[in-house]
């Protein structure tokens, strides 16, 4: 009967541990492509959020937003996990022709 119960606990915490990953997999697919974040001009970038949970967003030309948002709203869709807002001291400019995250704005000399 022992034997049992420690069988039957290690598949409800394999079980577990396999749906955690499960859903982090869910997460981390979405990719920006790099034709979608080059630029010219530091206004043509955005920070675009892929994520299902917590994220600061990635990098790419506000020409595509709208395509990776449908994206995700499509990947998300009955998602049920970690939700929360954050703060992220990011400024999205275009540099060496690519939209690119820095974390803080430079000041002119």
């Amino acid at each position: 009967m022992k034997r049992l119960l420690i069988r039957l606990l290690l598949v409800v915490v394999f079980c577990i541990i396999g749906l955690g990953a499960a859903s982090k997999a869910e997460q981390g697919g979405l990719k920006i492509e790099s034709e979608h974040r080059v630029c010219k001009h530091d206004s043509e970038c955005i920070s675009v959020v892929l994520e299902c949970s917590c994220s600061c967003g990635k990098p790419v030309n506000k020409k595509f937003v709208e395509l990776y948002l449908e994206e995700k709203e499509t990947r998300c869709r009955g998602y049920s996990g970690p939700m929360c807002k954050m703060s992220c001291p990011r400024f999205v400019r275009c540099i060496s022709g690519a939209c690119e995250v820095k974390r803080e704005l430079e000041r002119p000399s």
